[in-house]
């Protein structure tokens, strides 16, 4: 088996910015590594919405950008992440619907598991395949 190691956020950031350029470089020679098949690199799905927030909000890349290199990049040879399907999912969800991940996410995880969100946020509305219960009624014995 390949010797695995968790990547940061930071080693994405470099990958898709490319910089600063000598860090960038380094992190080239990793993931053409797991590449050849020498190593696998692990990406958690928090590392992932942390990238996005990064790109989006630091560096001012268009969602759709961000998505569509995510998933070429998770589904890269020697890449491994943790709910592989729901993930990429999260990221067709937040490139096409112009939504925050964390709500991609929560999309992705209704459907997959078919339960229903409980929210006010009518933003989920936008997600067809999916059901957003409202809260209803007050409740007295608080």
């Amino acid at each position: 088996m390949a010797k695995q190691q968790l990547l940061d956020t930071n080693i994405l950031i470099r990958f898709f910015t490319g910089a600063p350029s000598d860090q960038a470089q380094k992190v080239y020679s990793l993931i053409a590594e797991a590449d050849s098949g020498k190593m696998t690199l692990v990406v958690l799905p928090m590392i992932v919405a942390e990238t996005v927030y990064t790109l989006q909000s630091f560096y001012k890349m268009n969602p759709k950008d961000i998505a569509s290199k995510l998933i070429l990049f998770i589904q890269s040879r020697g890449i491994q992440t943790e709910e592989k399907n729901r993930l990429l999912d999260t990221l067709k969800r937040y490139g096409s619907q112009r939504s925050s991940f964390v709500d991609a996410y929560q999309a992705a995880c209704s459907f997959s598991t078919n339960i229903p969100i409980a929210s006010f946020d009518r933003d989920f509305n936008k997600f067809k395949d999916i059901s957003r219960i409202e809260p209803k009624g007050d409740c007295d014995e608080l």
